[in-house]
């Protein structure tokens, strides 16, 4: 007799949400679902995109149903930083609303549902900077999911990005938790000192927490951070 497969908690969590999501996109057939993720950086938004991804892709049966589409591509570049009256302040800052690109993104976004199709940049680590068309969003795609931190902002572009989500959860965690992880992954693979990780969380990851806390107002469905 088969012995039944337990899935860690994230998993379980993503399977679950597929089968809504799945539900939900077949009300409309003719019509991409657009779904936005969003949560402290450390809540877990890139893991459960990619598992619910995997969930969407195996529910559909053909790997091009469902796309994730990450805010991280729409960094401003290093170039343009530079050219920013306090380059070094920018630097420092760089994951903080003002060095991102959001008209470009709300102006990608846009294309992609009016042609059915589309293109998107990812940022790519190894450079440091965005790559242009590296993300493909094909007419067969049922379900985008769009994941990041400051998706849901009063502030334009950001609100305008927001109506296009037709989903939105939010990635419920308790900052103290969701800093910890962030300062593990410093650690592990920025390498960076844990002085040097404890300061970046100081001057930035943390303070950037301020600007996404609020914005779980604007969430249709709120979940718990899962520690597997």
């Amino acid at each position: 007799m088969a012995l039944p497969i337990s899935f860690p908690k994230s998993e379980r969590l993503a399977i679950q949400l597929a089968d809504d999501l799945h539900n939900l996109a077949e009300e409309h057939p003719n019509e991409k679902l657009w779904v936005g993720i969003v949560g402290f950086p450390g809540s877990g938004k890139s893991t459960l995109s990619h598992l619910l991804c995997r969930a969407l892709r195996k529910k559909y049966g053909f790997a091009a149903a469902a796309v994730v589409l990450p805010m991280d591509g729409f960094h401003l570049r290093r170039a343009e930083l530079s050219a920013m009256p306090n380059p070094e302040e920018a630097f420092k800052r760089r994951g903080a609303p003002w060095t991102f690109a959001p008209a470009l993104m709300l102006d990608c976004l846009q294309k992609i549902q009016q042609n059915g199709q589309g293109t998107a940049p990812a940022f790519d680590h190894g450079i440091g900077d965005p790559q242009p068309d590296a993300i493909h969003i094909g007419l067969t795609a049922r379900i985008v999911i769009v994941e990041g931190l400051y998706l849901y902002m009063d502030e334009a572009p950001w609100c305008q990005i927001r109506s296009l989500l037709r989903v939105r959860l939010f990635i419920r965690c308790d900052q103290t938790v969701a800093m910890e992880r962030v300062y593990r992954r410093h650690m592990s693979a920025s390498k960076r000192t844990p002085t040097e990780a404890r300061f970046r969380i100081d001057t930035n990851d943390g303070p950037n927490c301020a600007y996404i806390a609020p914005t779980i107002a604007y969430a249709t469905q709120v979940i718990d951070s899962q520690e597997d």
